[in-house]
């Protein structure tokens, strides 16, 4: 006679590794964004002028992509969210070398193997001086 486990809780192997492979993944293509309600660490990343309206500028040290618009500042992780390779700007759109997937100017997905957007990043501009909140 089989008995049988009575707790039905019990995971198995495949969908915990799918589990924490997924968790991984997710923190490994937002490092340093702060947690939600956090007020983020803010770095001096240069002054307004550096950062003509409509071109985004590459930060190499934070990997992420100042965008200064009419309406205002943005700021891009420069990780693609396929593999995490550093897109970089064509002219017209973000393009990741690796596998070819592509961005729009506000980070989202135009051309796949990625399907989620660039994460966004504070940005702000205070007495002259543009400040990403990482």
């Amino acid at each position: 006679m089989k008995i049988e486990n009575e707790t039905p809780s019990a995971m198995d192997r495949r969908t915990f590794l799918k589990l924490t492979g997924g968790a991984l993944g997710a923190m490994m293509l937002a490092p340093g964004l702060p947690a939600t309600g956090a007020e983020p660490a803010w770095t001096d990343v240069g002054g307004e002028a550096d950062f003509p309206e409509g071109k985004p500028v590459f930060l190499k040290d934070q990997k992420a992509f100042v965008v200064r618009q009419q309406d205002g500042w943005h700021g891009l992780s420069a990780r693609c969210t396929h593999r995490g390779c550093t897109v970089a700007w064509s002219g017209e759109e973000f393009v990741c070398p690796c596998h070819r997937a592509r961005f729009d100017l506000a980070g989202a997905v135009l051309a796949a193997p990625a399907r989620n957007p660039l994460p966004g990043i504070p940005v702000k501009a205070e007495n002259g001086r543009v400040w990403l909140g990482i």
